[in-house]
């Protein structure tokens, strides 16, 4: 990103400080995990953040999520509802909340199908597909998207890897992006993953990596906190994301 047109100093250096400040989280947390797997049956940790998730959602769940770049001086929150209709197929809508003249405005609505091909496990790879749909100003500048997902338990890890493209309705016009999450439960109600996702666009990519510390803070309530830090030119130089799920 050139001098010119990098966010102001304060900004970044807060954004960088909020990632040492989850990554240092997840090292004091880290050492929970072996005395938690004495104590509980190991678990697949689904989980994803920034990498895109095709899995069907296993509930009902209403999720509120804030997030920032420092590439973009502005907020991004955005309100998602996860319906799971069945062990293999599963549904969200979301929606983003700007700020208009008398009130608050809705804009770039989303959906998503998403199925799961075949279970995962300890000692098998499972497959789903995601099926989504993004809306833009018109029906032509709305985009359509395909996904593709890996998940597997490796060891005390729940390693996940994904494929995701799009286009433009109205003319045909691909980008694409990939990911892969390495995740483990750090007791019962602490959940850490580590995210490595690229922008495949352009002759260079995107890439960025962070951490996610997800705490469960009441029976049907979690908090997550994420950061991604840009390892390459055309990447932003930070980005952060929380989100608050309830089960509903």
């Amino acid at each position: 990103m050139p001098p010119c047109c990098r966010p102001p100093r304060r900004a970044r250096l807060l954004l960088f400080a909020l990632t040492l400040l989850l990554l240092a989280l997840a090292a004091a947390l880290a050492p929970r995990v072996a005395r938690g797997a004495e104590r509980e049956e190991q678990e697949l940790v689904a989980e994803a953040a920034f990498v895109a998730d095709t899995l069907p959602p296993g509930g009902r769940d209403l999720v509120a999520s804030l997030g920032a770049t420092s590439g973009d001086p502005g907020l991004s929150p955005r309100v998602q509802l996860a319906i799971g209709a069945g062990p293999r197929l599963g549904f969200t809508v979301d929606v983003g909340v700007a700020p208009a003249r008398g009130g608050l405005a809705l804009e770039a609505p989303a959906a998503s199908v998403k199925l799961l091909l075949r279970a995962p496990g300890f000692d098998r790879t499972g497959v789903s597909l995601s099926l989504d749909l993004f809306g833009g100003p018109t029906f032509a500048q709305s985009e359509a998207g395909l996904g593709v997902g890996l998940v597997r338990g490796v060891g005390p890890l729940t390693v996940r890897t994904a494929l995701w493209g799009a286009s433009p309705v109205g003319a045909f016009a691909p980008h694409a992006h990939a990911g892969a999450s390495a995740a483990l439960a750090a007791g019962s109600r602490v959940h850490l993953l580590a995210e490595t996702v690229a922008d495949l666009d352009g002759d260079a990519p995107a890439v960025a990596a962070g951490p996610t510390v997800k705490v469960q803070v009441a029976e049907a309530i979690s908090f997550s906190a994420s950061a991604l830090l840009g390892m390459t030119a055309a990447a932003d130089d930070a980005a952060v994301l929380f989100q608050l799920a309830h089960s509903l």
